[in-house]
């Protein structure tokens, strides 16, 4: 789960902001999703579902995660009234954790950065509808597990790419030049 841990945080310093639960749930399926569709896995290991808000993660693994970064001090984690009268969790990094963001190799780091740059100032709504709209889950229905889609136009591409030594150094290169995982920029 350290990868899984990672990304959470790597999302969070990028954002450099609170955070709110569903938000965390859609970037980390969103950026899974896309690391799939290239590489043919996942960041994190984890498989997803539709629940009551589109893409989640089985067993509320994200969710869980996230719950013991906040008891390791990592994140903080608090409530907020809602307008539907309940309580809204949100998230905020506390304190960047070198250990777990480290075991992020420099191509999923590039895909967290990429992904959440994107979507960054997407609304909570905007963000649901967006991983409504990725390629894996269209066709699905709720309470269905979603089968990730790898796509087949860059397969013998990455195939060739992921044993070539001069994409390795220059996608070194890309992540040294847009910073480890700096706050995404305007």
């Amino acid at each position: 789960m350290d990868k899984l841990r990672g990304t959470i945080i790597s999302v969070l310093n990028l954002l450099d902001r609170p955070v709110y639960r569903t938000e965390i749930v859609k970037f980390v399926y969103m950026i899974d999703e896309m690391h799939f569709r290239h590489f043919g896995k996942t960041v994190t290991g984890l498989n997803y579902m539709w629940d009551n808000f589109g893409p989640n993660s089985i067993g509320d693994a994200i969710v869980n995660e996230a719950s013991e970064l906040g008891n390791l001090g990592i994140i903080n984690i608090w409530m907020e009234p809602n307008s539907h009268g309940s309580h809204s969790y949100k998230y905020k990094l506390n304190k960047q954790d070198e250990t777990l963001t480290g075991t992020l190799s420099d191509v999923e780091k590039y895909v967290i950065r990429d992904i959440t740059c994107h979507y960054k100032n997407y609304t909570l709504d905007e963000l649901i509808d967006a991983s409504k709209q990725t390629e894996s889950f269209k066709g699905v229905n709720q309470y269905e597990v979603i089968k990730l889609k790898k796509s087949n136009k860059y397969a013998e591409l990455i195939k060739s790419l992921s044993i070539d030594q001069e994409f390795k150094e220059g996608m070194q290169a890309v992540t040294k030049d847009i910073g480890e995982l700096d706050a995404c920029k305007n």
